[in-house]
């Protein structure tokens, strides 16, 4: 955050006083942790629901089934409010 917090000030520095400040921080490192955020995200956003749940211990694949068999009966309800 430090790096990005740098990079936001430049850009308002170059902003303010017109003046361009380059050079001065490396953006290698924080490249590579957002690719790798995107990259993890991606692979996340491919997961439903229920299975994000499962997989994290909140509950159990019966708890879903369960809610799944509600939600069929009542559509207007989405998942999640029917597991709380």
């Amino acid at each position: 955050m430090d790096v990005l917090t740098r990079m936001i000030e430049n850009v308002q520095t170059t902003l303010d006083t017109g003046t361009s400040l380059e050079g001065d921080i490396d953006t290698e490192q924080l490249t590579a942790k957002i690719e790798h955020f995107l990259t993890w995200a991606e692979g996340e956003d491919k997961k439903l629901l229920g299975e994000m749940l499962v997989d994290k211990g909140v509950v159990s694949g019966e708890d879903v089934k369960d809610a799944l068999d509600i939600q069929k009966k009542e559509y207007s309800k989405k998942l999640g409010e029917i597991l709380v």
